[in-house]
């Protein structure tokens, strides 16, 4: 307790730093006055009697010194000293200052805001009771691998049955290959139909998420259907957060359903909230549709390991049993945040590499920063050090330096952070999962703080030890500096190219893989058509009365002018789900295939080239054979001969239906995706529940829109347009992911290159300042100017082109980390080299003429007797 009193003491004597010196003055001199009038009185004269109280005393400044040492901390003390230094220095160097302190934001920045998006979609804080225990199961095949819903039904309730591992698996239908929403329910009432986005799950989807309502109760194993919980946003925005939901009775598609429950604040899955929870039904499992997701919690003990050795070896038993459905396919069981953030690991993980490359960078740039000011302040260092500063002190006076800093441009970088994320958040909000939170907040802030402290240590050591190693009377002049930091700095500009190679090239990669990605043949043209989705099932009594309802539409629809065409299909556009892959028999044998069912006007308002036969017409109808269409892949796939018209294939229980046209293959799960094997069944022989249609027309898209839905409505007037979009919109959302990592990548690429060139700039300056005598000895004495210029230029092209060879080799091994990001082209491109190389040549070309060029235009004389 005493030390500790003593130690607050000494910090305390730290803010009274003036009045303490001031007493100890006071002290030192009342001291002083007593010894010598003692030593007056002992006979000796004023003059010696002070001489002797000073010599017994050990000196005024001495005693001062060890009464301050007593009184405060001086190490404290010292760094507050060197702080305050380190700002006037600063202060008067505000070139220096900016430059330096608006590099280290930039990186500093882009480092905070990528960790930022990183802790939000790989650690998020999910609404669920020991989300850890959380594991989800699908079903992969190895050559496509597999997203959103694709787990089987009777494969399900064989795993419950034969598991040990599991506590409890529960089942979810209602998202689509892209992870979105598919289920819309009408809520219809006494004024108008709302559309709620639904989720249909087993009775135990909550109990194995550990998620309570906050209102009312569970699914119990006894509900079969006909019951609902609802989430909190939906309570509150469509029953006005109603107190006494609970039993009341609404109308979901036309069916009465009993309010059994109110989900809590913020839930979500996987992720994104859905207004309604509804169960299935009674059912019978199937294997053939595997349009499930299925969600597990390990049992208390069981790691995932075990999970999976386990399920691994059920799904080998099932493989046997079930040839025709299970043969070609895994299981996969994953844990759930790992699945959460599994669709944007590969991007996510190849921005945090890019910004880390960076954020070396601009420590580099900002070391040759100081690298240079350093040597302009070689005078200064010789006077301290003639004063009696020793290494160590320089070294901590200048790595103070350093701190200060970096601590400037964290701040300004954290600042610059928060507005990166907003402005993310504003403008690019399809770009992070609905999950994710990107939440600033304490863990950020220490990592903001840490990347601070970590850029003082990288950007500021060197320079400090090779300024504190400099003998300044082994030089003549201020430029002079030391071999070792000459070599340090070339040593800096070779890793600068290196890094910004590795990012140029891997940018150069993706831009030259999203052109191919934008010349992609979609199968289809975008321009002049809207899309919508319309579900009649609660308003009609029976398929045949929808049936009529889409045919009415549709006739109406061509008859208003400016509309050229229409046509709809029962899956989204680039979408897929909603259409159902059952299992077919061609050519004898069993496959899953994916089958559309569209109208006879679906591929001339798409203008979908025909390739051979036929399109579907309206004369297809239920009395006639059953036809379909189907899509190049197809005809790859299974006829390669190209003898397609004409055959039959067994469309399960619906029977055969025979082979009348190809047509070009249509984009389906996504621009970047290969279209699949496929065929188009007529709506008039197969009766769809819902559809998404498209309308081309002329002029504008929003008076093409208006002109449908105001169409839409005069045949009903409560039938609402769900997912409504333009085809032009819908591309540009497919590839939005792509064009945003490209972008940012880019963005990286060119900065790393702009600090790599002011880099090569400096240290070539420098190099021009430190060789002026030799530069002005070797004009005198005869050397040509050309001579000269292509001496300088080779010397600072030498690390540029050690490090573009380190670069490109690193850029080989990084480019193929993005091979999963890659559009139509291969790692090893060789154009993306080839335009790096040229890039790199023009900018360390133009870093370097400037130098070379002051160079051959100094004057030797005047040089001369500057030495």
């Amino acid at each position: 307790m005493t030390s500790l009193r003593a130690f607050l003491a000494r910090l305390w004597g730290l803010f009274r730093s003036r009045q303490s010196e001031q007493d100890r003055t006071d002290e030192i001199e009342s001291n002083l006055a007593f010894h010598v009038e003692d030593n007056i009185r002992a006979g000796m004269t004023a003059e010696e009697a002070r001489r002797q109280a000073i010599l017994k005393l050990g000196g005024i400044q001495w005693a001062k010194e060890g009464y301050r040492e007593q009184s405060t901390v001086p190490s404290l003390e010292s760094f507050f000293y060197d702080l305050r230094y380190a700002a006037r220095s600063l202060s008067g160097s505000w070139t220096f200052t900016v430059m330096a302190v608006g590099t280290l934001a930039f990186g500093i920045a882009a480092a905070t805001v990528i960790f930022t998006i990183g802790k939000a979609v790989f650690a998020p804080p999910l609404p669920y009771a020991r989300p850890d225990r959380l594991v989800g199961i699908s079903m992969v095949d190895p050559h496509a691998g597999s997203t959103g819903s694709n787990v089987a039904s009777g494969d399900v309730a064989d795993w419950k049955h034969a598991n040990t591992v599991f506590s409890d698996i529960a089942e979810y239908v209602g998202i689509d290959e892209r992870g979105k929403a598919r289920v819309n329910l009408l809520l219809t009432g006494a004024e108008e139909t709302k559309v709620l986005s639904g989720l249909v799950v087993s009775n135990n989807f909550l109990d194995v998420l550990g998620v309570a309502p906050i209102l009312g109760r569970n699914f119990g194993k006894h509900d079969v259907d006909h019951v609902a919980i609802i989430s909190f946003h939906c309570w509150r925005q469509q029953f006005g957060a109603d107190s006494h939901i609970i039993g009341r009775s609404v109308k979901l598609d036309g069916a009465s359903s009993e309010v059994i429950g109110v989900l809590p604040r913020g839930f979500f899955f996987p992720d994104q909230e859905f207004d309604v929870l509804i169960l299935p039904g009674e059912f019978t499992p199937t294997r053939i549709f595997h349009d499930e997701g299925a969600i597990a919690r390990l049992r208390p003990g069981v790691s995932l390991d075990e999970a999976k050795a386990q399920m691994a070896g059920i799904h080998a038993r099932l493989q046997r049993a079930y040839p025709e459905t299970d043969a070609s396919l895994g299981v996969r069981v994953e844990g759930w945040r790992y699945a959460l953030a599994s669709p944007s690991r590969a991007a996510l993980l190849m921005l945090i590499s890019a910004v880390a490359i960076l954020f070396l960078i601009v420590c580099a740039n900002v070391a040759h920063l100081q690298f240079g000011r350093s040597a302009s302040r070689l005078q200064d260092f010789s006077i301290r050090k003639a004063l009696g500063a020793n290494r160590a002190r320089l070294f901590r006076q200048l790595l103070t330096e350093s701190l200060l800093l970096s601590l400037l441009g964290g701040l300004l970088g954290f600042c610059l952070a928060q507005m990166a994320r907003v402005a993310l958040l504003q403008f690019a909000p399809e770009a992070i999962p609905l999950y994710a939170d990107l939440r600033i907040d304490t863990s950020v802030i220490a990592f903001c703080l840490g990347i601070t402290l970590l850029a003082s240590m990288l950007f500021g050591v060197g320079p400090a030890l090779a300024s504190a190693r400099n003998d300044p009377l082994r030089h003549r002049g201020w430029g002079a500096s030391s071999v070792s930091s000459t070599r340090l700095r070339s040593f800096l500009v070779c890793g600068e190219v290196a890094l910004s190679v590795v990012l140029v090239v891997c940018a150069g990669l993706l831009i030259r893989s999203f052109l191919r990605l934008e010349n992609v043949d979609l199968g289809f043209r975008s321009e002049h058509s809207v899309s919508f989705r319309l579900d009649p099932s609660s308003l009609v009594s029976s398929e045949a009365e929808g049936a009529r309802l889409f045919a009415e539409i549709e006739n109406r629809l061509l008859q208003q002018p400016g509309i050229d065409s229409m046509g709809a299909t029962v899956r989204p556009i680039l979408g897929g789900g909603g259409g159902g892959e059952p299992t077919v028999t061609i050519l004898g044998r069993k496959h899953l295939l994916r089958l559309e069912l569209v109208t006879p006007g679906y591929f001339r308002a798409m203008q979908t080239p025909l390739l051979n036969g036929r399109f579907l017409a309206q004369s297809d109808s239920q009395k006639s054979a059953l036809v379909v269409v189907v899509n190049s892949a197809f005809e790859r796939t299974y006829f390669p001969d190209k003898n397609t018209l004409g055959k039959q294939i067994i469309l399960g229980g619906r029977g055969p239906a025979m082979i009348v046209g190809v047509v070009a293959d249509l984009k389906q799960e996504g621009i970047d995706q290969p279209a699949q094997p496929a065929a188009f069944a007529s709506s008039n022989q197969i009766l769809p529940r819902a559809a998404t249609f498209i309308v081309r027309g002329r002029g504008d898209t929003r008076a093409l829109l208006e002109t449908a839905r105001s169409t839409v409505h005069s045949v009903n007037k409560l039938l609402p347009l769900t997912n409504i979009a333009s085809l032009d919109e819908l591309v540009r959302s497919s590839i939005s992911g792509p064009r945003l990592r490209t972008s940012l990548l880019s963005l990286a690429a060119g900065a790393a290159l702009f600090l790599a060139a002011l880099g090569i700039y400096g240290v070539m300056a420098y190099s021009v300042v430190q060789r002026s005598t030799e530069i002005s000895i070797r004009m005198a004495l005869g050397a040509s100017l050309s001579e000269l210029f292509e001496m300088v230029v080779v010397d600072g092209m030498r690390p540029v082109m050690i490090g573009a060879a380190l670069g490109f080799a690193g850029a080989y091994v990084a480019s193929g980390l993005i091979r999963s990001l890659l559009f139509g082209i291969v790692p090893t491109d060789p154009a993306a080299y080839l335009w790096t190389a040229l890039v790199l040549a023009a900018v360390s070309l133009c870093a370097s003429i400037m130098p070379a060029l002051k160079a051959i235009r100094m004057d030797p004389m005047i040089t001369l007797r500057r030495q």
